[in-house]
């Protein structure tokens, strides 16, 4: 109210210009890393067809052509993270999102009816193929099998999974309390806290991560970390690493690889708890899912054969 009462000063083209990098710097703060980086490429590409193309990218006729040259290669699910990246580049340059003007919202309808809206799912890692793994030798297994047990019984992101450091750990009679600094939906740093209890059996994920610590003690650093001939370096696995270990993994099981990502240990437990019967709020605390129907989604593949018509009619 104070400032809207002021008298404004005609602002010099430095102001403005300065005014515009800040302005910039405030949206930029308010994505993640990995969601700026994607937008930042996918404007890239958008810029460098308007050039060639010799066409205004602050054009509504542009962004719609674009996105239809798009749609001759990709599938919808790409479409709704380049057309994200341009409503971006628009609100950096100060103007309305063009994708809520009537073209094109009827563009993005019919490419929706055209082109379909499922996601591809990846197929969750199950307590059934985490028993079957054959875990390398020495450091590395002890690693690996403490990383994949712990990111299945707290349903982490990946990018939860390798921020981890020795602070977030507290070891309990009961099991471990794992504390997630920052996540995907919670990028202003609030955190929470989510407990793995220890467990009867070879999958314990407590006993995996003391195995895993009396090896690389407690000194404070990256929880996991990355391996250099056969020694722990210090330095935190990234997600590409995780996501390699994982595949491989899959690969000796005789399991197709491109099944599985880093999201197969959260799809996991999910299912997993779904399939014992666990309330889907029950699910949610667990996994931190903001979106109740998101989860859904695992439940529903989960219940395909448990409750399933067909069952009633083929049962001996």
């Amino acid at each position: 109210m104070y400032l809207c009462g002021m008298r404004s000063k005609a602002m010099t083209p430095k102001g403005r210009a300065q005014l515009a990098i800040q302005a910039q710097n405030l949206l930029e703060a308010a994505l993640s890393e990995r969601t700026l980086k994607e937008y930042r490429r996918w404007i890239g590409e958008y810029q460098k067809w308007c050039a060639a193309s010799g066409l205004d990218p602050f054009a509504l006729a542009t962004v719609g052509a674009w996105i239809e040259h798009l749609a001759t290669k990709y599938r919808m699910a790409t479409l709704e993270q380049a057309s994200a990246a341009v409503r971006f580049l628009w609100k950096l340059r100060g103007l309305d999102n063009p994708f809520q003007t009537e073209p094109l919202r009827l563009l993005m309808r019919a490419l929706r009816r055209r082109l379909g809206t499922a996601k591809r799912q990846v197929r969750p890692l199950l307590p059934t193929n985490l028993a079957c793994m054959r875990w390398d030798a020495g450091t590395k297994g002890v690693r690996d099998r403490a990383l994949l047990l712990v990111g299945f019984g707290a349903a982490l992101r990946v990018s939860e999974l390798c921020a981890l450091t020795i602070d977030d750990i507290e070891l309990t009679p009961e099991g471990v309390i794992i504390t997630i600094r920052k996540s995907k939906t919670d990028q202003t740093g609030q955190g929470r806290q989510v407990a793995i209890p220890r467990a009867a059996g070879a999958l314990c994920p407590v006993r995996a991560l003391e195995d895993y610590l009396a090896i690389r003690g407690w000194g404070r650093g990256p929880l996991f970390q990355s391996m250099h001939k056969g020694k722990l370096t210090g330095r935190p696995l990234n997600q590409r690493n995780v996501r390699d270990l994982i595949k491989d993994y899959a690969d000796r099981m005789g399991l197709d690889p491109a099944q599985f990502s880093t999201h197969s240990l959260r799809a996991g437990l999910a299912t997993a708890a779904a399939l014992a019967g666990a309330d889907m709020e029950v699910i949610a605390s667990q996994t931190g899912h903001r979106s109740l129907e998101v989860l859904r989604g695992y439940i529903r593949r989960a219940n395909l054969f448990q409750r399933n018509a067909a069952s009633w009619v083929f049962r001996n």
